[in-house]
C-alpha cells in the first residue's frame, strides 16, 4: 500500500510539474502578447497622429489652392478690364504741328500683350 501511495504521489508530482511548466509557458506567451499589444497601441497612436497631421496639411493646402484660384481669377479679371479699356481708347492721329504721345501708345501695347 505504501508503494501504491508513493506511485500515486510521484504521478501527482509529475502532473504538478507538467502543469507548472505549462503555466510558465502560458505566462511567457501572455507577456509576449502584452508586449506586442503595447507595441501595436504605440504604432496605432503614431498612425493616428500622422493621420491628423496629414488632415491638417491637406486642409492647409486646400485653402492655399483656393486662395491661388481666387487670386488668379482677380488677376484675369483685372487683365480683361485693362484690355477692354485699352481697346476702347480712341487712337490719336497727329495733327499738323502736333506729336502723338509715343510713350502712351507703347504702354497700351504692353498692356494688350500682357493681357493675352
Amino acid at each position: 500500500m505504501l508503494r501504491a501511495g508513493a506511485v500515486v504521489l510521484a504521478v501527482l508530482l509529475l502532473a504538478l510539474g507538467a502543469q507548472s511548466w505549462r503555466l510558465t509557458a502560458a505566462q511567457r506567451d501572455l507577456a509576449e502578447a502584452l508586449s506586442e499589444r503595447d507595441a501595436a497601441v504605440t504604432r496605432l497612436g503614431l498612425v493616428e497622429q500622422s493621420e491628423r497631421n496629414l488632415a491638417r496639411t491637406r486642409d492647409g493646402l486646400t485653402a492655399q489652392v483656393a486662395e491661388c484660384q481666387r487670386a488668379n481669377s482677380r488677376a484675369d479679371a483685372a487683365a480683361r478690364d485693362r484690355a477692354a479699356l485699352i481697346r476702347a481708347a480712341k487712337t490719336q492721329t497727329a495733327r499738323p504741328g502736333e506729336v502723338v504721345d509715343d510713350e502712351t501708345s507703347r504702354r497700351a501695347a504692353d498692356h494688350l500683350n500682357a493681357a493675352r
